[in-house]
């Protein structure tokens, strides 16, 4: 953890460095609000805001965010909650999370504003387990 870290964080600055001291989440909802950003992550690294990206199917992109759980240790300082809810989520709602993120990012690269923010979307819509007031609408900047 500390080799990845020096590489990621210090050398290369890819990454964001861990605030270690942010209390793990306490409920699913904290839990899935702290994956989305994963999510995007491995979406954007693998170019699905692009052009290039509408090519990506959605088998491809299944195998893509297989890894988010498996990664949950390198992303967060108390990864325990939120590597047991990816998993949760991705046994009971895989391809509806994957269909949520293709159609965010297909909205994004159509250069329109999506349906629902990706949080929103996943820990709302898909996992239920968030109240829509507890999630936020990034849409709603947007329209300001």
């Amino acid at each position: 953890m500390a080799r990845k870290k020096s590489l990621c964080v210090d050398d290369l600055e890819a990454c964001q460095p861990f605030d270690v001291d942010k209390p793990a989440p306490t409920d699913s909802c904290e839990a899935c609000r702290a994956l989305v950003p994963d999510l995007e992550f491995v979406a954007k690294r693998a170019g699905l805001h692009t052009a290039a990206g509408a090519s990506k199917t959605r088998a491809w992109l299944r195998e893509a965010l297989g890894g988010v759980c498996d990664d949950a240790p390198f992303r967060h300082a108390r990864p325990l909650a939120v590597e047991t809810f990816c998993v949760e989520l991705f046994d009971e709602h895989e391809d509806d999370v994957v269909a949520a993120v293709d159609s965010f990012y297909a909205a994004v690269r159509a250069l329109e504003i999506p349906p629902l923010d990706l949080e929103a979307s996943v820990c709302v819509e898909v996992a239920g387990a968030c109240a829509a007031d507890a999630v936020k609408d990034a849409r709603a900047a947007a329209e300001l």
